[in-house]
């Protein structure tokens, strides 16, 4: 089972869904961008998608059908809790939200992930000149998330690379539970 949380329009969860056919995906976004997600999947896997309309009484997500994409709005989140999560994946939104807010979604992860796949700007996306504008309050960095995960560790992490001229810098971070604790 793989969860994402802010899946855009789910060419990643298609990528992974075409190499790895049997794999369960749960895929959390905010409303426009999961009905987006949900038409998009749709189109490429015709009956392996169940929508937001079927999933949304859906409390208990511990017996998934193998091969099939749940589609969930991101307030639907605390459901993972009856899930076991083989891979938490979550590509650049985080550094779209404020620490408090990652941390609160990490709070679920760590009960329920095994392992856990970052795609962030690690130094944080760039500050907002003022509440209600483009950028953050407060960044999300590295730190955030390590100390979200205290029982995780570093399985591998890619160095920094800028993705868009001149732009904000990211870099790639696999941790797994750590069974030693």
């Amino acid at each position: 089972v793989i969860a994402e949380l802010g899946s855009g329009m789910g060419r990643q969860i298609e990528l992974l869904k075409k190499l790895y056919p049997d794999i369960s995906f749960l895929v959390f976004d905010i409303p426009p961008t999961i009905y987006v997600a949900e038409r998009y999947l749709k189109a490429v896997f015709p009956n392996q998608v169940k929508t937001y309309q079927e999933t949304r009484d859906m409390n208990d997500l511990s017996d998934l059908e193998p091969g099939m994409i749940y589609i969930f709005g991101a307030q639907d989140f605390p459901r993972i809790k009856t899930a076991q999560i083989d891979l938490f994946w979550n590509a650049a939104s985080f550094g779209e939200m404020e620490p408090d807010v990652v941390e609160n979604y990490l709070t679920y992860v760590r009960d329920t992930s095994e392992n856990v796949f970052l795609y962030q700007a690690m130094g944080g996306k760039e500050l907002a000149p003022k509440p209600g504008k483009p950028g953050v309050l407060k960044k999300t960095t590295r730190s955030h998330y390590l100390n979200s995960l205290p029982d995780f560790e570093i399985v591998d992490e890619e160095p920094e690379q800028t993705v868009f001229a001149g732009e904000t810098t990211y870099s790639n971070l696999l941790l797994s539970k750590n069974r030693s604790n």
